[in-house]
């Protein structure tokens, strides 16, 4: 069995309290460090990565089932074509051929939706920074302002 324990998301109330304190300036944001964590973390950047590398795997495993696809359907040109005398082996290989391409067609769908979903996420990303980059912006004329007013 696994010893392992499941994360919590929130190990202590104070953090959750602290998660729900009401922001009253935009700089609160760069203060509090469970916004702050939230804005710098590169947790999505770590799942998008991991997407590609999975998408890059699935199409790895996918190539050689569609080389022997075309050599049993005899569309490669390079190869040898298959004699089949028998019945039976024709049934056979028109078995294993549905197989393959059931089994490529399962994983190009796998592969649409990895792409589709590093897409959100990439999105997400870039979101994230572009909502952090405008909080900066924000804190650094509000700065400025202060500084002008002490002035």
């Amino acid at each position: 069995m696994n010893d392992r324990k499941r994360p919590r998301l929130f190990p202590d109330y104070k953090r959750i309290d602290e998660l729900l304190t009401p922001i009253s300036d935009i700089s609160d944001v760069l203060n509090i460090p469970i916004h702050k964590k939230r804005l710098e973390n590169n947790f999505l950047e770590i799942i998008s990565y991991e997407l590609m590398r999975l998408i890059e795997l699935e199409e790895k495993q996918t190539h050689p089932l569609r080389i022997l696809l075309r050599k049993l359907l005899q569309d490669d040109i390079n190869s040898e074509t298959i004699d089949l005398d028998d019945e039976t082996q024709k049934s056979i290989v028109k078995d294993i051929i549905k197989k393959i391409n059931t089994t490529i067609m399962n994983s190009e769908e796998l592969i649409h939706r990895f792409r589709v979903s590093r897409e959100h996420i990439i999105n997400t990303v870039n979101q994230k920074a572009s909502l952090k980059r405008k909080i900066e912006k924000l804190c650094s004329n509000n700065v400025t302002k202060k500084n002008k007013k002490s002035d």
